[in-house]
């Protein structure tokens, strides 16, 4: 290019400016229309993708607990997705929450595998709580766990180490009731026991099951009893109580042999073997032989009359010679109270009040009393079951054991009564206690403005050493706030931390106390005690979720959730399990504080995080299930949230109001007319339950109907005091009534 021929190329650039080219990136952006609307199940699955994929970002950046909930989470939208399964409880064992990785597990078991040895280490957990059934579920998930499907045990599934598996499975099975199965399973060790070149190759589980070798025995020749395989029994039974060269066989090997007889058909071998028991004079299997003996005579003798003289003419040359067997005597004392002879069955008890005091003692003696309506004996009984140790919830299950003798329970408050105007001090504490049991039962009237039930509690309480009255005063109150009677309650309850109630029972009698004082409306009261136990006991979440709870039942609701909050900041990062439950009454609290708030997503939130933890809660389920259903939204999954909390406690009212509510909002009329009218049959059903019905009353064209249900719901808000859901209901009758 020339010269001049460039410059003139610069100066038509600099007049004439080159166009601006377009930046796209830089316009709005517009909304991307689908060209098919989701559906809720599209949008819920779509939901549970993203909050996988956000759990494991999460993970990546190792926040473990967020990663977690976005996990459980995905997995409730999505609960067909069992992959996901395996991963939530692999996370929640490594972060220490053992009792929610068990939920999961027992979740994931038969639908997808998780490591066997995980599973073993979890049922192990439950099994040491007595979860038993669940305990068993997980066992024997964890049998399966890699295996293929389909394909039998090899000789290396039921081998060595496998073997306490199976002898777990046996007695947990054996446990729940299932004898059968734990038959099958206890089949198995015995197998091995009796071929002992497999226990060779592994010493410690050899050791594990033959170190108590009369103990696993035992087990199975329970469980083979009990499935009827009785040639296994009697095999087990021999190696449980193995007869000693040159010496006597067990007595138990005797009883355990009748039984197998009788069961077999061989009553006459059944009484031999029993008569070689009676002969050792043992008590070891309790009351047992005596019932199996009446058995068999029973079949001996069709006559009823007669067998009966003859089993008594027995007990009674048994108990001669062996006088001071208390099976035999209580067994005789039972049998001669079911056959009303009352004083040969007075002195048998009264013999096992010295011998071996037990409850049994004690009912049998109160029954014969109250045959007899002998209430100064009764009297003289109570004070002796308080003066041998014996708690005021023993001393109430006695005197339950009388209601059928209403004139007894009646004449013994007022022989207690009479000898205590005549000298308290000749009255034992256990009679005056018995009395204000009796007293608040019957609402027998105030003594000086103060109940009777409490002045003679009172006066019982006196005459006990303090470590005695601070336990009755303890249980005295936990009666009365169960009853209703809150501020009788609270003083009970502040004797008890006055006498010094012993340490562990301390953090109780706080927190019945608390409750106590703020069901009573003592709301000042209340949070100053819950302050001071909170100093006492620092690390007892519930006591310190105790300001929270007061200032929410007073309705005082942001300072409530203030408190909760709190709560959850202190607290939430723990894995113990009685704290994992705080949390989860916590977040149930605040949820409920969102909707009276009318802040529904926080409440929403609150909900989920509980399900998210705890994802079969019937509680949670129905109420985040209501909530949906009652905005209109999610409602698919709302129905199945509020089916299987229905399913899970069918009698709960306010569960199958949330279901029929739900099939109200899908406009499934029929079936929500038949949830809300079961809902609805109780003596004094819930204004909403009402309120519902109605509504779905009026859209099945019964408007007739309506409005009479409206009228009891708008009555139901008078006694429940919520004047504007009263005032909406009255604004319908008016609307509707012709």
């Amino acid at each position: 290019m020339t010269p001049l021929l460039l410059v003139c190329v610069l100066l038509a650039a600099e007049g004439s400016p080159l166009p601006t080219l377009r930046d796209e990136f830089d316009e709005p952006v517009k909304r991307l229309a689908p060209v098919k609307e989701r559906d809720e199940a599209a949008q819920t699955k779509v939901s549970a993708e993203a909050l996988y994929a956000h759990g494991r970002l999460l993970l990546q950046r190792r926040e473990f607990p967020a990663a977690l909930r976005r996990f459980q989470r995905a997995w409730r939208y999505h609960p067909h997705a069992d992959a996901m399964l395996p991963q939530i409880v692999l996370l929640t064992h490594q972060l220490r929450r053992s009792d929610e990785a068990a939920r999961y597990a027992l979740l994931a078991a038969g639908r997808t595998d998780v490591s066997s040895a995980l599973l073993r280490q979890l049922a192990v957990q439950l099994s040491a709580r007595q979860e038993w059934p669940q305990a068993l579920t997980l066992f024997e998930a964890s049998l399966s766990a890699g295996a293929q499907p389909g394909s039998p045990p090899t000789e290396a599934d039921e081998d060595i180490a496998a073997l306490l598996v199976y002898l777990e499975l046996g007695r947990l099975a054996l446990l729940t009731r299932d004898f059968r199965k734990s038959a099958d399973y206890f089949a198995r060790v015995n197998d091995a026991l009796e071929n002992p070149e497999r226990l060779a190759r592994n010493e410690a589980v050899k050791q594990a099951l033959l170190g108590q070798a009369d103990r696993t025995y035992r087990l199975m020749a329970e469980a083979f009893y009990l499935a009827e395989r009785y040639e296994h029994a009697e095999a087990a039974v021999r190696r449980a109580f193995p007869q000693p060269d040159g010496q006597r066989a067990p007595p138990q090997l005797h009883f355990h042999l009748a039984r197998i007889a009788a069961k077999r058909a061989q009553p006459e071998q059944a009484l031999q073997d029993l008569e070689s028991y009676f002969a050792a004079q043992s008590s070891a299997a309790g009351s047992e032989p005596y019932a199996l003996l009446a058995e068999l005579l029973g079949r001996v003798e069709p006559d009823q009359a007669a067998a009966e003289q003859q089993l008594r003419s027995r007990l009674e040359g048994l108990l001669e010679t062996d006088p001071q067997n208390t099976a035999l005597i209580s067994y005789l004392a039972g049998f001669n109270l079911r056959t009303a002879r009352l004083d040969a069955a007075e002195q048998q008890y009264d013999q096992l009040l010295v011998l071996q005091p037990a409850g049994d003692v004690y009912r049998g003696l109160a029954d014969i009393y109250g045959r007899q309506n002998r209430p100064e004996k009764l009297a003289e009984l109570c004070g002796i079951v308080v003066a041998k140790g014996g708690s005021l919830s023993e001393l109430s299950l006695l005197l339950e054991s009388v209601e059928k003798y209403p004139e007894l329970r009646g004449a013994l408050v007022a022989f207690i009564q009479q000898k205590r105007a005549d000298d308290l001090q000749q009255v034992p504490a256990g009679a005056l206690l018995a009395a204000a049991v009796l007293a608040e039962a019957g609402s027998q009237p105030p003594s000086a403005g103060i109940p009777a039930a409490d002045v003679l509690f009172a006066d019982g309480a006196s005459r006990l050493e303090p470590p005695a009255r601070a336990e009755a005063s303890l249980a005295w109150g936990l009666k009365l706030l169960l009853a209703g009677r809150h501020e009788r309650a609270v003083p009970v309850f502040r004797q008890a931390l006055a006498d010094n109630v012993p340490e562990e029972r301390k953090l109780a009698c706080y927190f019945y106390l608390t409750r106590a004082l703020a069901l009573a409306k003592q709301t000042a009261d209340a949070l100053q005690v819950a302050d001071e136990a909170a100093q006492a006991f620092p690390e007892a979440v519930r006591l310190q979720a105790q300001p929270g709870w007061i200032l929410y039942y007073a309705k005082r609701y942001d300072e409530a959730e203030r408190s909760y909050q709190s709560l959850l900041e202190r607290f939430d990062s723990q894995p113990a399990g009685d704290v994992r439950d705080a949390m989860r009454d916590a977040r149930l609290i605040l949820s409920n504080i969102g909707v009276q708030k009318n802040r529904m997503a926080e409440a929403e939130e609150w909900l989920e995080q509980v399900l998210d933890e705890f994802p079969e809660d019937l509680g949670a389920l129905n109420d985040l299930g209501y909530l949906w259903a009652d905005q209109g939204k999610n409602l698919d999954l709302a129905l199945k949230m509020t089916r299987r909390a229905v399913t899970g406690s069918p009698d709960n009212a306010a569960y199958r109001d949330s279901l029929g509510w739900t099939l109200y909002r899908l406009d499934r009329i029929p079936e929500a007319i038949q949830e809300l009218e079961q809902a609805a049959a109780g003596d004094a059903p819930d204004g909403v339950i009402l309120d519902h019905l109605g509504d779905a009353y009026l859209q099945a064209n019964r408007a007739v109907e309506a409005v009479a249900t409206w009228r009891r719901a708008a009555a139901a808000f008078v006694t429940e005091q919520d004047q504007e859901k009263q005032q909406t209901t009255e604004e319908k009758i008016k609307r509707y009534e012709k």
